[in-house]
């Protein structure tokens, strides 16, 4: 709304504007049209050049011509991945604003028994690092004004397909091998135990546990990861002949839960000690969803648009702690 000075208006202009209610205020343009609108009376009203000079449009996408007004929820990693039970014992670090590295102990020192007055022997640990650097999950979903106004619940429940769309994507890139604009997962990490996965059965899978053992994982925490169809075959074989029992069960591999996920890698079986698995979680607070009603196209026809950004990336603090089984038959 612009406002005029009374300096700009003419004597018959600032005579309506008097019986308006005075000769000392300005007068939005508004009111002058509907005083000549109700008087018949044609005004002409002189607009300052300093109206005339040119502004540009505010804009979501530039964020200091107006994308810092657009609101942001960040949400915490806890929402998506705690009590989610396929990553359960995982560590995650969240908060994180750009690359870190992680010492991590790839050779323990040995300890000795030596009897009396003999020397001790030197030995050292050997350290490696883990880097984890963020690489971007993203997702945008237009929603109408008209849904959110016929639907009130339709936020409650967009917020519960993208946390469940962020779980999935995060359980495939954990168990991949990753790849362009993806973290590598366990499945493509350095320093992992191989298994054959030809006829796989019970002595596959225990040396698939013995691996991750072996390597200072412990037995009560190890989860299995699989493809439904691997699961299928599995719990079509016996654990050994005339047992009736699966190699694959309801109640998991070897007493630990198994996960059929369309995430898995292919013809994969994966055994691994959540505990030696770390999440990143860069973007400050975690997951930053963020809604535009302002851009141009989404104002003019009334449609909010949801947008998921987050940086993750996948690690192993102990590598050796994730068997992995190739090509399973």
């Amino acid at each position: 709304m612009l406002n005029f000075p009374n300096s700009t208006a003419t004597p018959h202009e600032q005579r309506i504007a008097n019986a308006l209610g005075g000769a000392d205020a300005g007068y939005p343009l508004t009111h002058y049209f509907r005083v000549a609108e109700q008087s018949g009376t044609p005004i002409n009203v002189r607009i300052p050049a300093s109206a005339l000079t040119a502004r540009r449009d505010l804009t979501a996408g530039v964020a200091t011509a107006g994308g810092y007004l657009v609101q942001t929820s960040n949400i915490g990693p806890a929402s998506f991945i705690e009590g989610y039970p396929a990553l359960a014992g995982a560590q995650v670090i969240s908060g994180l604003t750009g690359p870190i590295t992680i010492p991590r102990i790839t050779t323990l020192p040995a300890t000795q028994w030596i009897a009396e007055g003999a020397t001790i022997t030197e030995s050292q640990p050997t350290f490696q690092q883990l880097a984890l650097t963020p690489f971007w999950m993203t997702m945008v979903i237009d929603v109408s004004r008209q849904l959110s106004l016929q639907n009130p619940a339709a936020g409650p429940i967009l917020l519960s397909i993208i946390a469940e769309q962020f779980r999935l994507s995060l359980i495939e890139v954990m168990l991949g091998i990753g790849g362009a604009a993806r973290p590598t997962g366990l499945a493509g990490i350095a320093g992992t135990n191989a298994v054959s996965g030809a006829s796989l059965g019970a002595s596959g899978v225990r040396d698939m546990a013995e691996g991750v053992l072996n390597a200072g994982g412990r037995l009560d925490r190890i989860s299995w990861f699989a493809r439904p169809a691997v699961w299928k075959l599995l719990n079509s074989r016996e654990y050994s002949a005339g047992s009736g029992r699966p190699v694959a069960d309801v109640d998991g591999i070897l007493g630990r839960p198994v996960y059929p996920v369309s995430q898995a890698p292919a013809s994969t079986l994966l055994a691994v000690d959540m505990s030696r698995v770390v999440i990143g979680i860069f973007d400050g607070l975690g997951a930053q969803i963020s809604v535009d009603p302002y851009s141009s196209t989404n104002f003019r026809s009334g449609v909010v648009s949801y947008r998921l950004m987050v940086g993750v990336d996948i690690g192993a603090l102990t590598p050796s702690a994730v068997s992995v089984a190739t090509s399973v038959t």
